[in-house]
């Protein structure tokens, strides 16, 4: 009988090892924490301390706001009693984040304080504060609220019994009831995204423990325009919308994957300066082999009308163009083409050759392009104004 004290298991898979840790392994922990320092990804004390002094006079101004609304409905000195504060929430408040990531804010206040006041008054209060330099108002995003319910029946995420769940394709269930799927939203591209994606890393976790390559390899940025030889870029020059467009850019995606040529469609959440100074987003494609010409109108048409609906007084101008991968020095400048590590789709591997050069093309791309004909593309150009 074995006298070993026995592990406890959390969850319910087995870890993948119990022993203690090796000289070697706290040696790759160091030096993967001097990485993270040198990538910025720990937060620094100053940067901490202005995230306090930020939430700090937010929160006066809420209780101001406040107390300046109770005293306008509820008179008689009422406004001295007012509650009200601003909490954070959200990977701030775990103290997950990293440098440079924003704080999910609260305002809580009593019930003579509407929505609409929030929009009005406290958005003109921000406006005459003089340290306030950007302020963007999204009066129509979508955040989900604590609510009563009065019952709880197919809450939970479960394929046996709610059809719909059966078409998750990545499912990864909160532990606290009821159990949601909190990757609902994984697409077939992105599933293949993350997976390609899993296995690169693995593939430079074991070159680091066999000491072929270092940390700062994990963590190098990808060449996103070295992965397809064709983009859908989408352009517009309303900076002040910019934040409602890209939060529907992924429909683009899903109304993509409709198309039977299409094999994926990887969206750069990345926003690039054009030449004519408009704001771009790149959408790479890949396609099935044996494709000669492709129609992509319809769906861009289809992505036009969803972002129509959705505008709700927000007027939009984008225009959707097709380029080729060696088209794009006219699209954006050469230093955003040559950043990371070029990646070859044929084989998998990465290397440190730039698949771009100011003009001309490079032989590498050319090369490859004599390799497998381009694949002609029809896009029509789409100009969206949306007035609703």
């Amino acid at each position: 009988m074995s006298c070993a004290p026995s592990t406890k298991i959390y969850g319910v898979s087995q870890p993948i090892s119990t022993n203690a840790p090796t000289k070697s392994d706290f040696k790759l922990t160091d030096s993967l924490n001097e990485s993270l320092h040198q990538f910025e990804c720990y937060e620094s004390k100053e940067e901490s301390m202005t995230r306090i002094k930020v939430l700090s006079k937010l929160n006066a101004l809420v209780k101001q706001w406040i107390k300046t609304l109770t005293a306008q409905r509820i008179p008689n000195g009422h406004e001295l009693n007012a509650g009200g504060k601003l909490i954070s929430f959200g990977s701030y408040r775990l103290g997950v984040h990293n440098s440079g990531a924003d704080i999910d804010a609260l305002v809580i206040a009593p019930r003579h304080v509407a929505r609409l006041d929030f929009f009005t008054s406290f958005k003109k209060m921000l406006l005459e504060n003089s340290s306030v330099k950007n302020l963007a108002c999204v009066e129509n995003a979508f955040v989900p609220i604590m609510t009563l319910m009065s019952t709880l029946n197919n809450l939970v995420w479960d394929p046996r019994i709610n059809y719909s769940d059966r078409f998750h394709l990545m499912p990864i269930i909160t532990p606290a009831f009821p159990e949601q799927n909190s990757t609902h939203n994984v697409s077939k591209s992105t599933l293949h995204i993350i997976q390609e994606e899993m296995k690169s890393a693995l593939l430079i976790c074991d070159q680091i423990h066999a000491g072929s390559a270092t940390w700062n390899n994990l963590f190098e940025e990808v060449n996103f325009f070295s992965r397809y030889r064709h983009f859908v870029a989408l352009s517009m020059n309303e900076e002040s919308n910019e934040g409602f467009f890209e939060s529907r850019i992924r429909q683009l995606v899903q109304i993509m994957e409709r198309n039977c040529q299409v094999k994926l469609a990887h969206i750069n959440p990345k926003k690039f300066k054009s030449v004519q100074n408009a704001s771009v987003w790149f959408l790479g494609l890949e396609l099935i082999e044996n494709v000669k010409n492709l129609d992509l109108t319809a769906e861009i048409e289809g992505f036009k009308k969803n972002v129509e609906k959705q505008a709700n007084g927000i007027q939009i101008t984008l225009d959707a163009t097709y380029v080729k991968r060696s088209g794009l020095i006219k699209w954006i400048p050469v230093a955003d083409l040559k950043k990371g590590r070029f990646v070859n789709k044929c084989t998998g591997t990465t290397s440190k050759k730039r698949p771009f050069s100011s003009s001309p093309i490079s032989s590498e791309i050319s090369q490859v392009a004599a390799k497998k004909p381009c694949i002609d593309i029809n896009v029509r150009l789409i100009k969206m104004k949306s007035n609703n």
